[in-house]
């Protein structure tokens, strides 16, 4: 299809734009793909004040199962920073220690599945089994 007098032809086109536009190279899709993350970074739900309520209601040992009601952020919200935001992993993880209950085990599955302890040593043994 020729261009339009006066418009850019297509491959002139951003990378996104040419993903968009139903082109499928590795070139289009990785401008998608990186305009994509880009866009989900941005709109994520964990605002600074909801970072601020979690760690908080973490730290003085609220579930995260409560947590996640209380300030309405998934789990998926949660834990999906902690895969590209180290910092929020750090914070997170920290949290989660300060607040886990002492008188458990941690460091098991059980303790994960059972008490629904969140920590990072009984996340790491529950993965274990996956």
């Amino acid at each position: 299809m020729p261009a339009r007098h006066g418009s850019p032809s297509r491959h002139q086109w951003t990378p996104a734009s040419r993903y968009n536009a139903g082109d499928r190279d590795l070139d289009a899709a990785a401008g998608h793909a990186q305009q994509m993350r880009t866009w989900r970074h941005n709109t994520h739900p964990l605002t600074p004040a909801a970072q601020a309520a979690i760690l908080a209601l973490l730290t003085d040992g609220t579930p995260l199962d409560a947590v996640c009601e209380l300030t309405d952020v998934s789990h998926q919200a949660i834990h999906g920073r902690s895969a590209w935001d180290a910092d929020w992993r750090t914070r997170l993880n920290a949290a989660l220690m300060a607040g886990r209950d002492p008188r458990l085990r941690h460091g098991r599955e059980e303790t994960y599945r059972h008490a629904r302890c969140r920590c990072p040593e009984c996340r790491e043994a529950h993965n274990a089994l996956r």
